[in-house]
């Protein structure tokens, strides 16, 4: 019988499980073992997000600062200042109304993916131009990169999407050893192959555990999320777990 065997996304782009096994295993070493977890932030940003996001709240900009406030890190959305964060805050404040109705479509299950987010993206330029009226200096949004999109769709649906973010997971995919390696625009082929990552890591119910004892607190989001696997990527990634 193979040691290993073969798993495919939708486009037959070929991952060897034993790879993935393998990089499991340095994965649960590294939770099982005293080194600091530095992803947590992660967590911690995706609970304050489900507490406070609510899109009939009265006042929609303190409902998306709340939302977006850590006392762990930013990084996500780019701090406080001149990032994706602070320029939204700035776009609700020109036109509630409209961001309020532009965050409702993006959420538009219903809809495909890449529509919503170029549609978002392009009612973030329209906001931006009303800002720029009595703010010139300020040009950009910050929204027309789909890594802040898919932040807030990795927080709105845990289990359905996670952080784009590509060159961690294209790096992650070459350590797999992944035939075809999908292009920064087939963000389907992503969340597929994300998806497929999620499933094979939470058979694992040790490495659940382990995860879980990493996440103690109350400040922590303790439900499923394929956050899972951009802790993954940070093991896969990492030059001293390489496997040669």
């Amino acid at each position: 019988m193979p040691t290993f065997r073969l798993l495919f996304d939708l486009r037959n782009s070929i991952m060897k499980l034993e790879n993935i096994l393998a990089y499991k295993d340095k994965f649960k070493a590294y939770l099982e073992s005293e080194a600091p977890f530095n992803e947590d932030y992660k967590w911690e940003n995706l609970k304050n997000f489900q507490d406070h996001w609510d899109l009939e709240a009265a006042d929609l900009g303190d409902m998306y600062d709340k939302s977006f406030t850590s006392k762990y890190s930013g990084r996500l959305w780019g701090g406080s200042r001149n990032s994706a964060k602070a320029m939204m805050l700035e776009m609700i404040k020109v036109n509630p109304d409209f961001a309020r109705t532009s965050f409702r479509d993006f959420f538009n299950e219903e809809k495909e993916i890449m529509l919503r987010a170029n549609r978002f993206s392009y009612h973030c330029d329209q906001l931006m131009d009303e800002v720029h009226k009595t703010q010139p200096k300020l040009v950009h949004h910050y929204h027309n990169n789909f890594k802040m999109l898919s932040v807030y769709l990795a927080f709105r649906f845990p289990m359905e999407y996670a952080i784009f973010d590509y060159k961690a997971f294209r790096q992650m995919m070459k350590r797999l050893e992944v035939v075809e390696i999908p292009q920064e625009f087939e963000v389907d082929r992503f969340f597929k192959i994300v998806k497929n990552l999620f499933n094979i890591l939470s058979e694992d119910i040790e490495l659940l555990e382990l995860h879980r004892t990493r996440l103690m607190g109350n400040e922590f989001y303790t439900g499923e999320s394929l956050m899972l696997v951009h802790d993954f990527y940070w093991c896969c990634t990492r030059p001293e777990y390489k496997i040669s």
